[in-house]
């Protein structure tokens, strides 16, 4: 099982946190081209969307990039 699996299974257990792991196993390694890692990646991104979307939550950056956007 690779670190990224674990930090996956780590954030399903821990709600609390889910956002800071995703957002670690996204940043992690950026040149790593292993296929389980990329698909752990792929997932981490849409398990953060999911929960930005159940929070309805923006996050900083998009809204930052947005208002710069309208310029």
């Amino acid at each position: 099982m690779s670190s990224t699996t674990e930090l996956l299974a780590q954030a399903a257990e821990n709600s609390s946190q889910a956002e800071q792991i995703y957002q670690q196993i996204l940043s992690n390694d950026p040149d790593n081209t292993d296929a389980q890692v990329l698909r752990d990646k792929e997932t981490a991104l849409v398990k953060l969307g999911e929960l930005y979307r159940d929070q309805k939550c923006v996050p900083p950056a998009i809204i930052n990039d947005s208002l710069m956007k309208d310029t």
